[in-house]
């Protein structure tokens, strides 16, 4: 950066920070993998959102919105400790993940309807084919609709209103679907945590869809988006 006379901002020396922070974290847990190994696929899903915002969207409200990231990410942590170490089977999952704005210059720039996919790694359990998405005070985006499994991920879409997520208070959308396990016979309600990596400044007037990917390959989907920009 210095060689070609690049200038960071606050935000973006904050989130350099951030990055070496968290990549030298993982490089260290790298070498033990014992029960933090849950959590490390989560935290190189986090360390990819920060490369993200630093090439996309670089600025205070993303600053924000890592500090949101952290914190959830620090209490899935403290949930797996309870679960693994002190067999705590009450322990609750934060269930983090990371929605990528990929634009699509094929889709009409003045609609307000936009597509939002998302990639579920289903781990061994069943789960329902529909999904709602709300904002973090539970209002009502969307819905998203199982459309089919594939590599051993499971893909919902559904179509979302730019107006609506213009609106939000925060980057943060839920996603609540239910999931039950080979052998039960009831099933249970879970909530994904989404955190938007917007990838078009505000006001630009363009084509774009969301997606996400939660499970351990993250980078599948940053590719996609980092490509949209002419970044990758």
């Amino acid at each position: 950066m210095a060689a070609r006379g690049w200038r960071l901002t606050p935000a973006q020396t904050r989130l350099l920070g951030l990055y070496r922070e968290r990549y030298a974290a993982i490089l260290e847990w790298s070498g033990s993998l014992g029960s933090e190994r849950n959590v490390l696929f989560a935290r190189i899903g986090q360390l990819a959102a920060l490369q993200a915002y630093l090439l996309a969207a670089c600025d205070d409200d993303a600053l924000a919105a890592t500090g949101a990231i952290a914190e959830v990410f620090a209490r899935e942590l403290q949930n797996l400790t309870a679960r693994t170490e002190q067999l705590d089977e009450k322990a609750g999952f934060e269930n983090p993940g990371v929605a990528y704005q990929i634009r699509r210059p094929d889709l009409p720039a003045g609609a307000d309807a936009f597509p939002f996919s998302l990639w579920l790694e289903p781990a061994g359990r069943r789960i329902g084919d529909r999904m709602q998405v709300t904002d973090v005070e539970g209002r009502p985006l969307g819905r998203l609709q199982f459309v089919v499994e594939k590599g051993g991920l499971r893909h919902y879409t559904g179509t979302m209103s730019r107006r609506a997520f213009a609106a939000l208070s925060s980057r943060q959308v839920w996603i609540d679907y239910v999931t039950k396990t080979t052998f039960s016979t009831s099933w249970r309600k879970e909530r994904l945590r989404l955190f938007l990596v917007p990838g078009l400044p505000p006001g630009l007037d363009t084509g774009y869809e969301y997606e996400a990917l939660h499970g351990t390959a993250p980078e599948t989907i940053r590719a996609r988006f980092l490509r949209s920009l002419g970044r990758y």
